[in-house]
């Protein structure tokens, strides 16, 4: 009896993210039980050389047969778009995408991009939280009573220090 071999199909390229790019602001619970309404992490720090994506490479598949022996072509997996942008870097490997600078990750029209520049539109306040930061801050607003804006370069605030703490 003739039988036949079924074609196997290949996979697609896929891309595993190593950080969750969406930040939800929510104040941290200390282990007393009380809450830090000032500590909201809403800004992913990365260092230079952390891998912040894995790519699984498409496959090609495996050919099959017809019952009378001819081949059958197996579809291959599809690339996939590398969201490499900016300060980001494809490791030598082609398996993974590696941080150029220490900064602020962040996933921008489907592209990770690193900043090593965190800047504040507004005033450091309940909605921002206290910055703690890995480059240098631009703070345009104010930075209003009680809050901490850390910074492993510089600190700039264009507006008014009010009883705050910076450390740069």
């Amino acid at each position: 009896i003739a039988e036949g071999i079924k074609a196997v199909d290949g996979r697609d390229g896929v891309i595993d993210y190593y950080l969750e790019f969406v930040r939800v602001g929510k104040p941290q619970v200390l282990d007393d039980g009380s809450v830090d309404y000032k500590h909201l992490d809403l800004i992913l720090n990365v260092a230079k050389g952390q891998a912040l994506a894995g790519i699984t490479p498409p496959t090609k598949g495996k050919p099959g047969q017809l019952v009378t022996g001819k081949p059958i072509a197996p579809r291959p997996g599809k690339n996939i778009n590398i969201p490499k942008g900016k300060n980001v870097i494809l490791s030598d490997d082609k398996t993974a995408l590696i941080a150029a600078v220490d900064g602020k990750a962040e996933l921008i029209d489907g592209k990770i991009n690193i900043s090593p520049i965190y800047e504040v539109r507004g005033n450091v306040d309940n909605s921002t939280g206290n910055i703690e930061f890995v480059g240098n801050v631009i703070i345009r607003g104010n930075i209003l009573t009680g809050f901490e804006v850390k910074a492993e370069g510089s600190i700039e605030v264009l507006g008014v220090v009010e009883g705050a703490n910076l450390w740069a």
